[in-house]
């Protein structure tokens, strides 16, 4: 132990250790979506909203998707089962 060591411990106290990161098991991570990913295109009708969820349709395969609606977006939550 150097004596400045000593004297920061003195003056205040011994360093606090660091706290663990949180883990989030279910956690995902954000996919940057653009284009559909099953035919390519990238024209989408806008379909209901929730915060900042939206779900969208592509215009050429009817294919459905709900994302995120958040700045550096939007970010593909999940694929929706055709009905």
């Amino acid at each position: 132990m150097t004596w400045l060591t000593a004297l920061r411990d003195w003056l205040f106290g011994p360093p606090e250790e660091p706290q663990p990161l949180i883990r989030y098991p279910d956690a995902k991570v954000l996919t940057p979506f653009r284009n559909c990913p099953h035919c390519g295109c990238g024209s989408f009708r806008k379909g209901p909203r929730g915060g900042a969820a939206v779900n969208i349709t592509c215009e050429l395969c009817q294919a459905k998707f709900n994302v995120a609606d958040i700045p550096g977006g939007p970010f593909l939550l999940e694929e929706l089962p055709h009905v």
